[in-house]
């Protein structure tokens, strides 16, 4: 499928009239298109959440989508905003007394056939975001783009595999972001005190389509020239099929559109704590001995690392839900000495069952008759990696629990997790057309981009079945709307480049403004030959993704049968041991800063839980500037951390762009105000804390994964205030609970706040526990050096300080250290 082309809506028959319901329902409207007749239901949800949804013979299937998307956490909240559908069948919706997104009489509401389009007015003013697993930059105007999961490596044969992974789309998003400046007049002499108003409104499309869908945010066509027809920009979504279904969601601040569209497709429950550490995975890894020569690596040099992944291999003749016995000759045992250890094994699950009759899983698949059928009525064959291979038809429920009972199955083994792979879904050469679901009724398009979110649900339930009191983790290659609530995604594997690295912070930020925040790219794009044995270029991936939701180095190997027996790939593995000493000294200080940073992630992930905020941030998050809106190359993790990473290995400068406060530089240990700087981070990375902030971070130096959240050092950023200058007050909250179980839900976590005053070189700290359900938190209080702090003070009583260094991101910074002290008690 061509992802380039889509649908104009110069084919397209638009409705002119919209006649009010007889019955007197005000969000019903009939519209009448050709010979066509559409019933239209516009529902205000509350809070700003507007749906659009059409039904009509068109689509005799309706809406096949199985996204789990709600607006009920809306409802009663009043809104500020309108939508209205006019007579004329135009759309309106309005915010803060401006009309911030219209379609215009007669060219709203298209048809062509079964295809439908929504067509708005385009401005050229407007700035545009989101979009979920396309690769077409961070900010997206004048871009168009085909929703259509794609396994670059899977559905390309290993000649083109190499060109497929620069283009290919594992996830499908369909979630358009807009910002809309808004006319600013000039503030009246006597208003100077007023708080200036927004400067910019934003906007959110969400089409719950599982056909194809397509959205254009006013690109052109080079086959325009000086002397042919002008060309008309338009902004315009659809889909190729099935019922229309639009949510339109608007809000005056871009962090409160992000966290109603993430309600809207779920939050994510916290995930387990290792699943948030590094995670290295090997194509050629398939056996216990792989695992534990990969364990011991880690142990003998001090690197913590939670997950060791198994790829295909480790099966018996690629036969999901077997291990080769030559490998695992007692997987329960092995599997909980290396949990004991501090490792998860994490095996690979893939959906196409090997077509073979001695194989029980397919046996059962084709007795119950739970296979996806060809348009002849007999199970769908493709080409994977067991060879010929049958396809679950995830549209039955008996698929879906057939697959839950033998993850559960499996997971009983003591898998704790499970990565999904090849489930775009993937057939190889063989053309998916044929891949009909339930039981042939619906064609493929139907349901091939929510293939992989019924994997994950039935994946993730089979792991709650076997493990129901431990937090599962699945990670999927591909996505849909509402994969939040099931799975992690990995940002399919990029090529080893310099702009591939660029194009994946920019693809990780979209994916999780789009809904996903759980997310980041194979470190090293899961590349081998020369790409991966640059040891500069391994330097780079980790400094620029060492702090991503997703920590997973991956690395190709042609002995893996994921490679055809013909492939004559050399194979490099990216093991952060496997090149020079500065290589190894820098990637070893990148993963145990992370470790060092894992309560603040955590915490991160509990603000995701709790209010929808997204791990990684783009600026334009909590900076409503302009030169934020194309700020592709850095972003935030949660609100106080700012990475800017050095992209290119041409360059030992990077001038980086800071938002207006203070900073903190962890490259440096300089305290900067916003705006421009040009930093030499050497084999460091800019890194910056915002002043006001109190990061949690792990007590002494992490050389392994075991990770105690009630044990933490506290990182205060404040400067020293001047003489006349009045005093700084924050404040500042954080959670511990043991980081695997659910007993957080019955109490089991402790929580601690804090109050802080800086005056002069002075800080007063207030802290309290109010919550003890995991125990006391024992905590040290540091202050760097820098800030020009001399005296501390916590709950009235002076703390006496020592100067200490701290290891972060590569450098060793001088701080002030305090006692290690428990919270006073608040009931």
């Amino acid at each position: 499928m061509n992802h380039a082309t889509i649908d104009t809506p110069a084919n397209f028959a638009f409705a002119s009239r919209a006649d009010e319901d007889k019955a007197g329902d005000a969000g019903l409207r009939t519209l009448q298109i050709g010979r066509a007749k559409l019933s239209l239901h516009l529902s205000a949800a509350g809070d700003n959440v507007f749906r659009v949804q059409l039904t009509g013979k068109r689509w005799p299937d309706g809406n096949p989508s199985c996204a789990q998307l709600t607006s009920a956490e809306f409802a009663g909240r009043p809104s500020s905003a309108t939508c209205r559908i006019a007579p004329d069948a135009s759309l309106n919706l309005e915010l803060a007394g401006h009309t911030i997104l219209e379609g215009s009489s007669g060219q709203t509401f298209g048809l062509n056939g079964a295809k439908w389009l929504l067509s708005l007015t385009y401005d050229p003013a407007c700035r545009y975001f989101g979009l979920g697993g396309k690769n077409l930059g961070f900010e997206l105007s004048e871009q168009r783009g085909l929703f259509w999961n794609t396994d670059g490596q899977a559905d390309a044969s290993a000649f083109t595999s190499r060109q497929a992974l620069a283009t290919a789309q594992d996830s499908s998003f369909p979630v358009l972001i807009i910002r809309k400046p808004l006319p600013q007049a000039p503030a009246a002499a006597s208003n100077k005190q007023q708080a200036a108003p927004a400067r910019a409104v934003w906007i959110g499309l969400v089409i719950n389509s599982s056909y194809p869908s397509f959205i254009n945010t006013g690109a052109g066509d080079n086959r325009f020239g000086p002397a042919s027809t002008p060309f008309e920009r338009r902004l315009y979504v659809g889909a190729v099929d099935g019922e229309p279904d639009v949510y339109l969601v608007a809000d005056e601040t871009a962090a409160g559109l992000i966290r109603k569209l993430q309600a809207l497709q779920g939050r994510m429950e916290r995930p387990p704590l290792w699943a948030l550490g590094h995670h290295q995975s090997r194509s050629a890894s398939r056996s216990y001995d792989d695992l534990d020569r990969l364990a011991r690596e880690f142990e003998s040099r001090g690197i913590p690392n939670d997950g060791l992944w198994l790829d295909i291999d480790y099966m018996e003749d690629f036969r999901v839900f077997t291990i080769n016995k030559k490998y695992f000759w007692n997987p329960p045992e092995q599997v909980e000495e290396l949990r004991k250890r501090g490792f998860q094994v994490v095996p690979v699950l893939q959906p196409g069952l090997r077509r073979d009759p001695t194989y029980i899983e397919y046996q059962e698949a084709v007795a119950k008759n739970l296979l996806c059928k060809t348009p002849e009525g007999q199970p769908f064959v493709g080409f994977a990696c067991p060879g010929y291979a049958v396809f679950p038809d995830f549209a039955l429920s008996a698929a879906r629990r057939f697959w839950t009972d033998r993850v559960t199955q499996f997971a009983r083994l003591g898998f704790a997790g499970f990565w999904l792979d090849a489930n775009a879904p993937a057939s190889g050469s063989v053309p998916l057309e044929d891949m009909l679901f339930n039981q042939g009724k619906l064609n493929h398009g139907s349901w091939h981009n929510q293939y992989a979110l019924a994997l994950a649900e039935a994946t993730r339930q089979g792991l709650l079945n076997a493990h129901p009191d431990r937090r599962p983790f699945v990670l999927s290659r591909s996505a849909f709307l509402s994969m939040s609530r099931q799975a992690a995604t990995w940002n399919g594997q990029p090529l080893a480049t310099d702009s591939q690295l660029a194009g994946s912070i920019a693809s990780a930020l979209n994916l999780s403004v789009s809904g996903m925040p759980f997310n980041g790219p194979a470190i090293l794009g899961g590349a081998s030959a020369g790409d991966s044995s640059d040891g500069d270029r391994l330097r780079r991936w980790y400094q620029a993704t060492f702090l991503f939701p997703l920590l997973r180095n991956h690395s190709q190997s042609s002995s893996s049968g994921a490679m055809g027996a013909n492939d004559s790939v050399a194979s490099t593995d990216a093991d952060p041991w496997n090149r020079d000493r500065k290589t190894i000294a820098a990637i070893t200080a990148f993963i145990r800063s992370r470790y060092k940073l894992m309560p603040y992630l955590y915490n991160v992930f509990l603000e995701q839980e709790t209010a929808g905020d997204p791990i990684l941030r783009p600026l334009w998050y909590h900076c409503d500037e302009d030169w934020t809106l194309a700020a592709a190359d850095s972003y935030t993790l949660g609100r106080d951390l700012l990475h800017a990473p050095l992209l290119s290995g041409k360059h030992t400068s990077h001038r980086v762009q800071l938002p207006a406060g203070r900073w903190f530089s962890f490259c440096d240990g300089r305290w900067l105000s916003g705006g421009s700087h040009l930093v030499k981070p050497g084999t460091s990375t800019p890194l910056f804390g915002r002043v006001g902030s109190v990061l949690p971070l792990r007590a002494g130096l992490p050389t392994d994964s075991r990770t105690d959240l009630r044990t933490i050092d506290l990182l205060i950023l404040a400067e020293a205030t001047g003489r006349d200058a009045a005093a700084l007050t924050f404040t500042a909250s954080y959670l511990a609970d043991d980081g695997h179980s659910f007993a957080y839900r019955s109490g089991a976590q402790s929580g601690l706040c804090l109050s802080l005053s800086i005056e002069r070189d002075t800080i007063r700290l207030e802290t309290r526990q109010e919550e003890t359900g995991y125990g006391l938190i024992q905590f040290r209080l540091l202050l760097p050096v820098a800030s020009a702090v001399r005296k501390l003070y916590l709950n009235g009583e002076k703390q006496p300080l020592k100067r200490e260094i701290l290891p972060l991101v590569g450098r060793k910074l001088a701080v002030y250290a305090s006692p290690t002290s428990p919270a006073s008690l608040s009931y």
